[in-house]
């Protein structure tokens, strides 16, 4: 029984598993007809990990593009300015060659 559907008939296609608890009901239609997916929950203890390494914050900037807690600074990445010029000039090849032909590759 589904809230605002009403009484559903449905084909389970496996059984429900041992200890789970039903948190979710998903109805989703499809071409080939409508789907329900369930969500379950189950209680299950993780232990936490414990700390190891050197903790790290790090800071995203406008004068320098990375700075971290130990006071390191990285300047920002200039990709563009290196490969302007190229650029510049195979565009400048481009502009005249026909679309589709052989020196347009």
């Amino acid at each position: 029984k589904l809230p605002k559907i009403g009484e559903v008939k449905m084909r389970m296609s496996r059984p429900v598993p041992d200890g789970f608890l039903l948190k979710q009901i998903r109805v989703v239609k499809r071409a080939s007809g409508y789907f329900v997916q369930l969500i379950y929950q189950l209680a299950v203890n993780i232990p936490a990990s414990p700390i190891h390494g050197h903790p790290l914050g790090v800071d995203i900037g406008l004068d320098s593009y990375l700075a971290t807690s130990d006071g390191e600074l990285v300047k920002r990445p200039r990709f563009f300015n290196q490969l302007h010029g190229q650029l510049k000039s195979l565009q400048r090849r481009l502009k005249n060659k026909k679309k589709g032909s052989n020196f347009s590759r």
